[in-house]
């Protein structure tokens, strides 16, 4: 080598001195010397597989080589697999030579079928006689559901080559990940006057704030939307109101069908529909101009594939109270006002449980339920139920109907001011005669059709009313729509005072 490198300067040096000759720079004189040394400059990349000839490639410096043949390949007896090298491959430093390590299997072929939490679906592969399984790409990714973080933690069986005899029997092999879970959290956020007070909320638990909010001199009447359970990080924002209130205000009550005219429990209204529809329930409810407003057979979503809340829907600006009942089948209450309503609950109906309804194989009468409220006027105290009963048609008298009726009418008989608002199905104007009898003015006596969907058999569907106690009522109405197979009722009601 020495003796070679001798002789490379001999022949160089003539020509050096010429291009020195002729005013060449340090610079020019050691590109050429470095040129005339290094030939084309690439690296010359041999990779050696076992029964094959010798493949050659010629890359740059920092280049990566590529073997350029095949990978696999298969004779009358075997399948062949290159399956690694000897030695990583890297960026091209130099001339280097890649060993193949070439695994030789039988040429039956069998189905391997991955099952992952991370996937939908199985992830399958063929693989040959004496060929072990490649595991899929991430198969070690955690699962997250919306209350788990799920660690990787192998399979449910060894992972081995298949052959005739451990697959005797079998057209294909299932391997099962397996995981352990931990709770996932979630960081909500509640804001009190610009105070910040985080907790760590597990999925699918309902976030609590961790201080009662309170603002001088004004009422706190909940959040900025519903508190719901933790599925993402979220922020609540507190809301207050003055305790001062009207003694006259407006309520309305509607049952809006799910957004479904009725005839299902769930959003029909298509994604495409959404601007239209969304500005036609908005003029509605405007229209109604209710300070509390009730709304039956409610949907949380309001479009059909749950992209758009129903509040962001009807709403430009949402009340300030908000609350929306449990979605049980059809019946779901839900409350929206601009007056300091407090201690909003959700009541089941004692005399529900248990109860079969004759009508309905799906139906259930302990799906129904009524929700309370409080509004304090001066000294006074107007308690408001709001309600979607359940009925059954088939029997005669209803008496699943008329015992909701008894227990509401038992809850308040020694309360001076209330107001009951809902969808009764009460379907004949006497199942209305109890709440006459205990001293109650109803808005709609069976006189107005507030059902107006498809509802046979003679029975008088003059079901939406508002019903009152202690309360003077007046410009009461109907309005009508096709929005849902039900129309929305109104009025004002102004305090009865009490006598000094």
């Amino acid at each position: 080598m020495k003796r070679m490198k001798r002789l490379l300067a001999l022949l160089l040096a003539p020509i050096l001195l010429l291009l020195a000759a002729c005013g060449g720079t340090a610079e020019t004189i050691a590109e050429t010397t470095a040129a005339l040394t290094a030939g084309d400059g690439n690296c010359t990349i041999t990779f050696s597989v076992a029964g094959k000839e010798n493949a050659t490639v010629k890359v740059a410096p920092g280049e990566t080589p590529v073997y350029p043949g095949e990978l696999s390949w298969e004779t009358s007896e075997h399948y062949y697999k290159i399956t690694g090298w000897d030695k990583e491959i890297v960026p091209a430093t130099s001339d280097a030579t890649y060993t193949a390590t070439v695994g030789e299997y039988g040429l039956q072929t069998y189905d391997v079928r991955f099952s992952l939490k991370t996937r939908d679906g199985l992830v399958r592969t063929s693989v040959h006689e004496g060929e072990t399984p490649t595991l899929p790409q991430d198969y070690d990714a955690p699962h997250a559901t919306v209350d788990k973080i799920g660690t990787f933690t192998g399979w449910d069986k060894e992972i081995v080559a298949p052959t005739a005899e451990n697959m005797k029997g079998k057209s294909f092999v299932v391997y099962t990940a397996r995981y352990t879970y931990e709770t996932r959290y979630y960081d909500v956020k509640f804001v009190v006057e610009g105070e910040e007070y985080t907790v760590k909320a597990a999925g699918k638990t309902v976030p609590v704030c961790p201080v009662t909010p309170e603002k001088d001199g004004m009422l706190f009447v909940g959040w900025d939307k519903e508190i719901l359970a933790a599925t993402s990080d979220a922020v609540y924002n507190a809301i207050f109101m003055s305790a001062d209130c009207p003694e006259s205000f407006t309520v309305a009550t509607w049952n809006i069908g799910h957004f479904a005219n009725g005839n299902a429990a769930a959003s029909r209204i298509s994604d495409a529909d959404y601007e239209t529809k969304s500005a036609e329930y908005r003029d509605y409810i405007e229209g109604l101009d209710a300070d509390i407003l009730c709304l039956n057979e409610y949907s949380r979503m309001f479009t059909a594939s749950n992209t758009v809340t129903a509040e962001a829907a009807l709403f430009e600006e949402r009340p300030p109270i908000f609350f929306s009942g449990e979605l049980r089948h059809f019946s779901c209450n839900a409350v929206f006002s601009g007056l300091p309503l407090q201690n909003i609950t959700l009541h089941d109906y004692k005399c529900n449980q248990g109860v079969t309804l004759l009508y309905s194989s799906t139906n259930k009468a302990e799906y129904y339920y009524y929700v309370t409220a409080e509004l304090v006027i001066g000294t006074e105290t107007v308690h408001f139920v709001f309600t979607h009963l359940a009925f059954d048609e088939d029997r005669e008298p209803d008496t699943v109907c008329m015992a909701q009726i008894a227990e509401l009418i038992d809850l308040y008989k020694d309360a001076e001011h209330v107001v009951m608002m809902g969808d009764w199905n009460a379907y004949h104007k006497n199942m209305f005669d109890p709440f006459a009898e205990a001293g109650y003015t109803l808005g709609n006596y069976g006189e107005i059709l507030t059902c107006t969907g498809s509802k046979t058999g003679g029975l008088e569907w003059a079901v939406d009313d508002i019903i009152v106690k202690g309360m003077t009522m007046t410009n009461f109405r109907a309005v009508n729509t096709t929005l849902s197979d039900h129309i929305a009722v109104v009025c004002t009601l102004t305090l009865t005072k009490s006598e000094p």
